[in-house]
């Protein structure tokens, strides 16, 4: 079963259909309502593409993304942002309040995933190949 709602954009002329899972908490839905207005509300912005094969640690799935993957795109070491799982993506949308940090060190930033939830996410096992697009205020993952 799925949300759908119409939510309105500053500067935009029409509504907004919005597709949720009933699944979700209103804290997630909130998150991912916000997620989605921060990538209609941005000006246009040609996305970093990438390949990346989901790994493992200590019997979980990982997902470690470094360096100029990060940093092409304006992610730096103490950055914060939020986790977005959804059904099939996987997103970390930079926010000031966000509860996790990116690591590293100046110049290598490190966003280290590990969990078994991201197999679940994006319905994946280890060493999958999952599509990664970065923009400045956001990571999207999906599997290909």
């Amino acid at each position: 079963m799925t949300l759908q709602m119409k939510i309105n954009i500053e500067n935009k002329q029409t509504p907004q259909t919005v597709t949720y899972p009933m699944t979700m908490s209103n804290d997630q839905l909130k998150k991912n309502i916000t997620a989605w207005k921060l990538d209609q509300e941005r000006p246009e912005e040609t996305p970093m593409t990438y390949t990346r094969k989901l790994g493992s640690n200590r019997g979980k799935t990982r997902l470690w993304l470094e360096g100029n993957i990060l940093s092409a795109k304006g992610w730096e070491s103490g950055d914060r942002f939020n986790v977005i799982l959804l059904d099939g993506v996987l997103r970390y949308v930079k926010t000031p309040e966000g509860k996790r940090k990116v690591a590293g060190k100046p110049g290598r930033p490190i966003i280290d995933t590990n969990t078994d939830k991201i197999s679940e996410t994006l319905n994946t096992t280890t060493g999958t190949k999952v599509g990664v697009t970065v923009l400045t205020t956001s990571i999207t993952v999906q599997a290909l």
